[in-house]
């Protein structure tokens, strides 16, 4: 029997993807895509927006902020989780990261200028900026409110289905 017969090419994809999704690291109680690709790729599957939350985990305060006030807050999380294929590109000055991430994470970063951390980026699934939020000290309720006008103002919105 051919392969092409047991896995048809959308699912093939599919699957690739839910392997990518399984190997995503968890910060935060949130699950990430290993990388910035994968959650395009992701995003595209599931006519999402992707979302790179660009922190610096053991030196911005910004960051730390983030991480406990929004990120760990439920409802901030539960939705951010349900609307997004998210990422996370850490620029960690103590803790070191694999050479292959932290040249992504840079070569992403500096395609977008990013220039302050902690920034939210949501991507169009083909990898354009779609909209920002450079953290200022907003509460999980204001970011909230930021994020959801991402996922209402997406065109793509209306294919979008819960992630399993």
């Amino acid at each position: 029997m051919k392969i092409s017969t047991l896995f048809p090419p959308a699912a093939a994809v599919l699957l690739l993807f839910s392997s990518a999704v399984i190997q995503s690291a968890t910060a935060c109680g949130i699950s990430w895509s290993p990388t910035v690709e994968d959650a395009l790729r992701g995003a595209v599957l599931t006519q999402r927006l992707a979302v790179v939350v660009f922190t610096g985990s053991d030196w911005s305060a910004g960051s730390l902020k983030l991480d406990r006030d929004v990120l760990m807050n439920p409802e901030f999380g539960d939705f951010f989780v349900d609307s997004f294929v998210l990422v996370n590109a850490d620029f960690p000055q103590r803790l070191e990261i694999p050479a292959p991430q932290l040249e992504e994470n840079t070569r992403v970063a500096t395609a977008h200028r990013i220039t302050k951390w902690p920034t939210l980026l949501a991507l169009r699934p083909d990898g354009t900026e779609y909209a920002r939020l450079e953290y200022q000290g907003e509460t999980a309720e204001e970011a909230l409110r930021v994020v959801k006008k991402w996922r209402e103002a997406f065109p793509g919105r209306e294919s979008v289905k819960p992630l399993q």
